[in-house]
């Protein structure tokens, strides 16, 4: 996956190029450029932005610290969404995930 497909990634993971880009750092109209593939300058910094905070999206798995497993981040997101919300999961997940998923790292990128 290249940069500009994991550019696309993380624009349907986050729902909008606006909060891609508050996340690493770009305007918009950045980011749609390079998704046009008519950004003028060199994207170095811009590539290594973007693969620091989404290259998860590459394997789609995330280390859980609770389960001190890798998880698809999907699951990772759904348990973080399940926290957050207070809505139970089967079985005593919960249990093992509501006291780590509100500090855990992966959840500013899930």
């Amino acid at each position: 996956m290249n940069s500009i497909e994991l550019l696309k990634a993380a624009v349907e993971h986050e729902g909008s190029m606006s909060k891609v880009g508050d996340k690493i750092g770009y305007s918009k109209a950045t980011i749609s450029l390079i998704l046009r593939n008519e950004y003028p300058a060199e994207n170095v910094k811009f590539d290594k932005k973007l693969h620091d905070t989404y290259g998860f999206l590459l394997e789609r798995t995330v280390l859980c610290p609770a389960l001190k497993d890798n998880i698809h981040f999907e699951v990772c997101k759904r348990y973080v969404n399940a926290v957050n919300e207070n809505k139970p999961l089967s079985g005593n997940m919960f249990a093992i995930v509501k006291d780590v998923c509100p500090f855990c790292p992966n959840s500013q990128r899930v």
